[in-house]
């Protein structure tokens, strides 16, 4: 007895949970990272357009500055009142200048160099007012007072000086940001191919192992599938391991076991029930010849002649039904040959209607020409399956009003297909799949064994025949034979 670890039993569905929940956190690693990182380089990418708003705002006290610088007279080292004036003006500009950038400027360096602006703003200021209220107002050049004329043009340099700086570090800063912006961009880049590399990897390595441990199984249970499907029940799988594929492939032998059983109990039983029907039928032809002997001694009019052709009838019936059990034990030999069955086909359905079918049947026959292909079949046995669904179809019609068999050839995936439908009570859903099986029938006068000797001879021909049906309303036998390609 194999005992089956139930423990291990869904492996390949573990692994595979475990593989999709490892992408799953890779992908919303990679997000996660791509969502920071575009967070961080907006991030600098603001930090950066505040220096450059920052850096006009400097450029522009630059220029200030410069212009304040071309006009001193620096080699007389003088102050005239225009030049006070002017330096009045840019006073109040830097003060507007420093509100403006305070807000802008977020570098603890670059506010240390503006407070330090500020400063020299504010002690330049204090001088010029104290050096020019130590003069007459009406002066037109300073050329006294040294000392203090020298401290003033002291600070004034130092502001001149704080403002170049400011420039300078603001430049230097806006360069710096935009290198390490641009090595981050570079890192996250990097950082963002790695974690592709990594995924596909992963895929790489989850198809490999979907194509070794699934896909190739899945393929050899597909291959021992037709092999078993096609009859060869001593196919075995051989199957390593106890996940899921192992178990299917595992309780696939096991049942391809039973199959092997029950066909040999089959085989054993169909064996015994032909012996039986040969040793039956010799005695049944005895008895029938003895009541054919005993009806020519009694007159037409006689009253036990019923008697004897009821006798006749059950004869023939037992005898027809030891023919079917041997048309359907042993194995069909076929007499192939290439033909065109239109004509045939015409011929039975004529044959039949004549044969007792009700006038009251209307039948609609859809035959065309070019749906007359070459078939290499034994027209003899094809004419007997034929036969037996045409006269299925008029006998399920019997006491059916508005009673309808229509029949139909067309070609379809290189098969000619033959329709027989007929509009009787139909075949409830629950015994449709037992149409074919050998001894089922729903009828009281049958063997059952008629359609199951039809499918065998037409499957003996590569062909096949399906049955469909909605109670109430219709009922279709489809028969499909293989068209002959080298028709010539």
């Amino acid at each position: 007895m194999n005992i089956i670890n139930f423990g291990s039993k869904y492996k390949i569905l573990w692994k595979l949970g475990l593989l999709v929940l490892a992408m799953f956190f890779l992908i919303t690693l990679l997000s996660l990272i791509t969502i920071y990182n575009i967070t961080l380089l907006d991030k600098n990418a603001d930090i950066i357009s505040s220096y450059n708003e920052t850096l006009k705002l400097v450029e522009s006290l630059q220029i200030k500055s410069n212009d304040l610088l071309n006009n001193e007279k620096a080699k007389e080292i003088m102050f005239d009142q225009n030049l006070v004036e002017k330096y009045k003006d840019f006073d109040n500009y830097i003060e507007q200048f420093m509100a403006q950038a305070k807000k802008a400027v977020s570098n603890r360096d670059l506010k240390k160099t503006l407070s330090r602006l500020n400063s020299s703003r504010e002690n330049f200021n204090s001088l010029l007012k104290t050096t020019y209220q130590a003069y007459d107002d009406e002066f037109d050049v300073w050329d006294t007072a040294e000392i203090p004329m020298t401290k003033l043009i002291s600070k004034r340099e130092g502001l001149h000086k704080d403002i170049e700086e400011l420039l300078i570090k603001n430049n230097a800063l806006i360069n710096s940001m935009t290198v390490n912006s641009s090595k981050e961009s570079r890192i996250i880049v990097s950082y963002m191919i790695a974690i592709v590399c990594v995924i596909f990897i992963c895929l790489m390595w989850f198809s490999y192992y979907l194509t070794r441990r699934v896909t190739f199984p899945i393929n050899r249970l597909i291959i021992a599938a037709r092999e078993i499907g096609a009859g060869n029940l001593d196919y075995k799988i051989d199957l390593k391991g106890y996940d899921e594929i192992g178990e299917l492939g595992h309780t696939l032998n096991q049942m391809t076991d039973s199959l092997k059983e029950s066909n040999e109990r089959l085989k054993s039983m169909l064996q015994l029930a032909v012996t039986v029907a040969h040793e039956v039928r010799n005695p049944i032809a005895g008895i029938g010849n003895a009541v054919q002997v005993i009806s020519s001694k009694f007159p037409k009019e006689d009253p036990y002649r019923e008697i004897i052709n009821e006798m006749t009838g059950q004869i023939n019936r037992v005898d027809e039904i030891i023919s079917n059990l041997l048309n359907y034990a042993r194995p069909v030999p076929l007499n192939l040959a290439k033909c065109r069955i239109r004509e045939t086909l015409l011929n039975i359905i004529n044959f039949v209607k004549t044969s007792g079918s009700p006038d009251s049947i209307t039948e609609t026959i859809d035959m065309p020409q070019e749906t007359d292909p070459v078939l290499n079949i034994d027209i003899k046995q094809f004419t007997q399956v034929f036969m037996n669904v045409v006269i299925n179809a008029y006998q399920a019609l019997s006491g059916v009003a508005g009673a309808e068999i229509k029949i139909r050839t067309f070609i379809e995936s290189k098969k000619m297909m033959i329709e027989v439908i007929d509009n009787g009570p139909g075949v409830a859903a629950e015994i449709a799949h037992k149409i074919f099986e050998p001894f089922f029938t729903t009828k009281h006068k049958g063997s059952g064994l008629g359609l199951a000797v039809s499918q065998k001879i037409v499957r003996s021909m590569n062909g096949d025949i399906t049955v469909s049906s909605v109670p109430g309303k219709e009922t279709k036998f489809t028969i499909m034979l293989p068209v002959c390609e080298d028709a010539g």
